[in-house]
């Protein structure tokens, strides 16, 4: 009995170790998975405040004085097509046409589009998007330098909204093809370890903005605190159950050897005077 009960135990911490173990290596899956995620949103968030940026430098061109504003006019155009042949007729290569034209003429700064005869998949949308936010910056940024402040603002209400609480501690303009800072802004100070991320707006002169933020720990941790509370309580209830069971058995094994001892003694105690009589009688 006493070694079938030494199994029985063993055989419950084991299952309890294993099953510990399974659920490390699951919430460990789970932090990788939220950390990629967030990562896709602070992406996500850099291109919203690149957006705003240069929404604002736009804004500010057109609210220069009429010395003050640059002369002549800055055309941006894009245009996406599925000309993979070239003797393709030209009519069916205007059909894949979506252009976007910025123009700053005079004392206004006018925004055109147009569309094609087919409609453009999100896919190419997008793309065309990207191509025209890095036009847009080559045009720019020989006019009115980058407005990191403004970057920082609107990146900062970008995370907010995505709920991304990590902390921004610098924001720096890099050339990476040569490794260089152009522009820095210091907004608190700096970690020993911090979060370092690269948006490239520019992809043809190799450009991008450099962001230091907070270790995501933190907000990792804060998206997994449900999945983590609740762990923890479970595992707290099987080790309390554990304990509670063998704490049980261990009771009822100390009375049974109690019970057992006592009945031997009676026994050992009633058998000798009955041994004396009967050797009386004999």
């Amino acid at each position: 009995m006493q070694s079938n009960f030494k199994y029985i135990v063993i055989f419950i911490i084991g299952a309890l170790c294993i099953v510990f173990l399974v659920q490390l290596f699951w919430l460990k899956g789970l932090y990788n998975s939220i950390e990629i995620e967030t990562e896709k949103n602070i992406f996500e968030c850099l291109s919203i405040a690149n957006s705003h940026e240069l929404e604002f430098r736009m804004d500010s061109l057109d609210n220069l004085s009429g010395e003050d504003k640059p002369k002549g006019e800055i055309s941006i155009t894009q245009s996406v097509g599925n000309s993979d042949d070239n003797t393709e007729d030209e009519s069916d290569s205007k059909k894949m046409i979506k252009s976007k034209q910025v123009v700053q003429s005079g004392d206004t700064i006018q925004s055109k589009e147009e569309l094609g005869d087919e409609e453009f998949s999100l896919a190419k949308f997008e793309s065309l998007g990207i191509m025209i936010r890095e036009t847009m910056h080559q045009t720019f940024d020989s006019i009115i330098p980058i407005r990191l402040d403004t970057l920082h603002s609107a990146l900062f209400e970008a995370l907010t909204m995505k709920g991304i609480k990590s902390e921004i501690y610098k924001i720096e303009v890099v050339d990476f093809s040569k490794d260089s800072i152009m522009q820095t802004l210091d907004i608190a100070k700096n970690s020993n370890s911090p979060f370092i991320f690269d948006y490239t707006y520019d992809s043809a002169n190799q450009r991008g903005y450099r962001v230091h933020f907070e270790p995501l720990t933190r907000t990792i941790l804060s998206q997994m605190i449900g999945v983590l509370s609740t762990t923890v309580i479970i595992i707290l209830i099987l080790a309390f159950a554990f304990w509670y069971l063998i704490r049980t058995i261990f009771r009822q094994k100390t009375l049974e050897e109690m019970k057992e001892d006592f009945t031997n003694n009676m026994t050992h105690e009633l058998k000798t005077p009955i041994a004396v009589a009967y050797s009386a009688t004999d």
